[in-house]
């Protein structure tokens, strides 16, 4: 694999998905848990793919007659990260890493969205965050960027460090710290530990961009020192590089460096505006003209299931949702929750929580639910709805008056959907992707006619 020379090799693609092979040269032939590439080289040989880096499979002999390369491996997928490695090495342009327990995607949206104003952007695509997806990305990125925006996701302490050892940032962003995999990791002190792996990575004189209201802040501080990392931060509740001022009359002040930024925004919430700061830390970073694209803050397009806004007919029922339910931990809900108690109560009067369950808390599940409770009883929100059975203890501790109904899987509720929706309320969706909250969403909300 040492002997690609992007140099020479121009406008080739890589890909994983035998159902690309048309328009990719290079195909590696990973075994996954349900499938096996190895066993779609056969079936789609004569699709112009130049090169297939594989481990063991049998050929027909009918195939050996097209114009193709086997390159044989011990590990596809230990070839692809290197290759990656060697095209990271080539390109030349300034490269943007992003982790953190939530907002990674929405973070790199955003960057994508206002960078692409003033120079060819790149960012990866979907969720393709682990060393699969991220080499992948790489490989596949134009020459011609001059920026790109990726994100590292984790599930094991090493993961962040594997990766980007490979993407080499100049710029490292860690959006928070929350408990967030810490099923599998144990502690939220193991999820600091993974987080902040990146910033060991960053290339010398780069950057991290950190979340100042962050538990971890100060540790991630005394790393990215010791490893000589310059520091920026943002932050809502402390005083930092980029940080709120005050939001009145539908304005935002904020506080950039030594200057103050003035924008209105449509609808305020905690999340929207942390990931403001950071675009705004990033673009006064690159020098770039913030006047040029601050009107342009409302008009960011909404990435369905992470908090977009959508106003829906059913019937002769018109109501409006949030759907967040691409994924969900303690402090999204707690962002999700925040949100709704900040919205016009004379504009959306009753606000109903539909709530899925949050995965991949471990032993910890139980006290996170439980205390989703009692934020839930201190909020503006009139009901909620459960579904699942850790979803329970959340729907046992509610008070009497915000105690909707409960269901004991996905199934159930969406039988009863229908008789849920109420004119002119509000609804909240929120649940982990596992939960099957989401396609309940796309098949009964955004497929209706």
């Amino acid at each position: 694999m040492n002997n690609f020379n992007f140099k020479k090799i121009k406008n080739i693609r890589f890909c994983i998905d035998s159902r690309e092979l048309k328009t990719s040269n290079v195909f590696f032939c990973l075994k996954g848990k349900k499938t096996d590439g190895h066993n779609f080289v056969n079936k789609h040989i004569k699709k112009n793919c130049k090169f297939y880096v594989k481990n063991k499979f049998k050929l027909r002999k009918e195939n050996r007659c097209f114009e193709y390369k086997l390159i044989r491996t011990s590990s596809p997928l230990k070839s692809l990260n290197s290759l990656a490695r060697l095209r990271r090495d080539y390109l030349s342009n300034l490269m943007i890493g992003i982790t953190g327990s939530c907002g990674k995607t929405t973070v790199k949206e955003m960057l994508y969205f206002f960078l692409s104003h003033f120079a060819n952007t790149y960012k990866s695509p979907k969720s393709y965050n682990n060393n699969i997806g991220l080499p992948l990305s790489i490989l596949n990125q134009p020459i011609t960027s001059k920026y790109s925006i990726y994100e590292l996701g984790m599930n094991k302490i090493g993961e962040i460090d594997y990766l980007s050892k490979i993407l080499k940032p100049q710029v490292g962003i860690i959006t928070n710290i929350a408990p967030a995999h810490i099923g599998k990791l144990k502690s939220l002190n193991n999820i600091f530990k993974a987080k902040s792996e990146l910033i060991a990575n960053i290339q010398k004189g780069g950057h991290i961009i950190l979340n100042s209201d962050c538990k971890y802040f100060k540790k991630l501080k005394k790393i990215a020192k010791k490893n000589k990392v310059k520091i920026i931060t943002f932050g809502l509740e402390t005083k930092s590089n980029y940080y709120l001022k005050k939001f009145y009359n539908g304005y935002c002040y904020i506080k950039c460096n030594k200057n103050i930024v003035k924008f209105r925004l449509k609808n305020f919430s905690s999340t929207y505006i942390y990931n403001i700061l950071i675009v705004l830390a990033v673009m006064n970073l690159l020098n770039l003209n913030i006047k040029k694209i601050i009107k342009k803050f409302n008009n960011l397009k909404e990435i369905k299931g992470r908090g977009n806004f959508v106003k829906v007919r059913n019937k002769n029922k018109k109501f409006s949702i949030i759907d967040d339910s691409y994924n969900s931990n303690p402090l999204s809900l707690k962002h999700s929750i925040q949100r709704l108690n900040k919205m016009d109560d004379k504009k959306f009067k009753n606000k109903i929580i539909i709530l899925s369950e949050m995965l991949e808390l471990g032993k910890y599940s139980n006290k996170y639910h439980l205390e989703l409770s009692k934020i839930i009883n201190k909020s503006t929100v009139k009901k909620v709805h459960c579904i699942g059975s850790k979803t329970r203890i959340t729907h046992k501790n509610l008070s009497i008056k915000k105690k909707g109904k409960f269901f004991k899987n996905i199934n159930e509720f969406e039988n009863n959907l229908d008789k849920l929706f109420i004119d002119k309320y509000l609804y909240l969706f929120k649940g982990s992707n596992s939960t099957g909250l989401n396609k309940v969403l796309s098949k009964r909300i955004y497929n209706v006619k």
